[in-house]
């Protein structure tokens, strides 16, 4: 038989001198040949070979999913297929798993398994054969499967729809799991296949508009994103990113919806980095509601002028205890954008209580030296 089988959030921005800089990585272009011979045919017969021809080395044993990805929300019960690049599997020796059970009546070819639609929300899928030679064959992937739609619409600074705009949504229990689309011209996208699940929205425009917002998954009516204009920010004192500048808060302040806060500057002369640096608090872990709804998080995004963007999303729940201390507060981590030729950067940082208003999170970003820069030395001007 075959088996088929509230809260702190810390944050530090720096900018860096400068006195080094990364060099673009090298673009390689290989153009392949386009010479083709051709030999006249003469009166001199010639007797074809009947040697066959070698069969070429399969050089890789990988499954790939097709129908499937490990980085978006799959539709429920919608069949998928896992693929070899050559046909070397043994139909009759193989077996796949789903969260450890067998997974029954797949259908096969030597170059792969067709695996008939999953519903569990999340499921670890296995495979385990042997090839022709009796070779085994191995790989595991981690999917996402869901029924559920949630419509965004995106309005401009002034309230109008905003049409052809890039709109992501992230899941922020699942790191790297989301989906993304472009608004109609009512301003409208559905995101679909979607779990149960709190998720990060975020839109950008072209010129380095952004919308920042977190919305349930299966709350009803469409969740509504409005675009922050580049340079809208306050400006703090002492404006120009420099060491030892004081920092800012963002702060639920017991309220459960996402708080924003966007900051301004314009950096030293030959400045080649902006940095935040950051702490994420949360008495969620302390009050011992970590792995539950209550999964609190943040969103960070840096843009220039240039059209420099840098994001990063992630949750309570997505961070993993062993991220936080008896207090509920993470070690540091740096969020980093390249901004040669930049002469303004915008920071955008949002936190968001989810579920409840009960327990207070907060978010606070300081800067420091330059350097301490990640992409250069010591910013001996500073």
């Amino acid at each position: 038989m075959v088996l088929c089988c509230n809260l702190p959030l810390l944050f530090k921005t720096i900018s860096v001198g400068s006195s080094c800089h990364t060099p673009a990585p090298s673009s390689t272009t290989s153009t392949p040949s386009s010479t083709t011979s051709s030999t006249p045919s003469s009166t001199t017969s010639s007797t074809p070979s009947s040697t066959p021809s070698p069969t070429p080395a399969c050089n890789s044993t990988d499954f790939t999913l097709v129908g499937a990805s490990e980085h978006e929300f799959n539709k429920a019960g919608a069949a998928f297929s896992v693929k070899l690049p050559c046909p070397i599997l043994n139909t009759t020796k193989y077996a796949v798993l789903a969260n450890g059970e067998p997974v029954l009546n797949t259908t096969n070819s030597t170059t792969g398994i067709t695996i008939p639609g999953l519903t569990a929300p999340y499921v670890l899928l296995s495979v385990f054969g042997l090839d022709l030679s009796g070779d085994p064959i191995f790989a595991s992937f981690t999917l996402i499967f869901g029924s559920v739609s949630k419509s965004v619409t995106v309005l401009s600074a002034n309230d109008q729809p905003a049409s052809n705009i890039a709109v992501q949504a992230n899941s922020t229990i699942y790191p790297g799991v989301g989906q993304r689309g472009i608004t109609d011209s009512s301003g409208f996208f559905t995101f679909v296949n979607l779990i149960p699940t709190t998720l990060s929205l975020v839109a950008r425009t072209s010129d380095n508009q952004v919308a920042v917002g977190g919305v349930s998954s299966d709350s009803t009516g469409s969740a509504s994103l409005k675009l922050i204009p580049f340079n809208s920010g306050v400006q703090a004192e002492n404006a120009t990113l420099a060491k030892r500048e004081p920092g800012f808060t963002v702060s639920t302040a017991g309220s459960p919806s996402l708080q924003l806060t966007s900051k301004g500057f314009p950096p030293h002369p030959f400045t080649k980095a902006a940095y935040i640096s950051y702490i994420f608090q949360t008495d969620e872990v302390p009050g011992g509601f970590f792995g539950t709804q209550y999964n609190d998080y943040f969103s960070l995004i840096i843009r220039s002028n240039n059209g420099g963007y840098s994001a990063y999303t992630n949750s309570m729940n997505a961070l993993g205890l062993a991220a936080f201390d008896a207090s509920g507060a993470t070690s540091n981590y740096t969020l980093t954008l390249d901004i040669t030729g930049a002469t303004f950067v915008n920071f955008d940082v949002a936190v968001s209580n989810v579920g409840d208003a009960a327990f207070r999170m907060s978010s606070i970003i300081f800067r420091i030296s330059s350097s301490h820069g990640f992409l250069c030395s010591a910013d001996s001007g500073e």
